[in-house]
């Protein structure tokens, strides 16, 4: 079997413990000024509320109707946002 040389694999460790620390460094980031911050709160909120608004307001006779609606409406916008973060908009 080929391996590569002690000096390949030296600088292949250099590159994977540089990653590493820039992801301890970013995670200690989040956990220290991202997470329970008020934008964090918010987003949780405009996530969970709306789901519980519509179960209890819901038309009980087209739950179908209406959770295959939010579908399409769910994968269109998701390809639109590709396209746009692939075209750099």
């Amino acid at each position: 079997m080929i391996s590569p040389s002690k000096h390949i694999k030296e600088l292949i460790n250099e590159q994977y413990e540089s990653i590493d620390d820039a992801h301890s460094a970013l995670t200690e980031i989040w956990m220290e000024d991202i997470l329970f911050s008020f934008g964090w709160l918010t987003t949780l909120v405009l996530t969970v509320l709306p789901w519980v608004v519509w179960f209890i307001f819901r038309n009980k006779d087209s739950s179908a109707r209406l959770l295959l609606g939010g579908l399409w409406a769910m994968l269109i916008s998701s390809w639109l946002d590709y396209v746009g973060v692939t075209l750099g908009l």
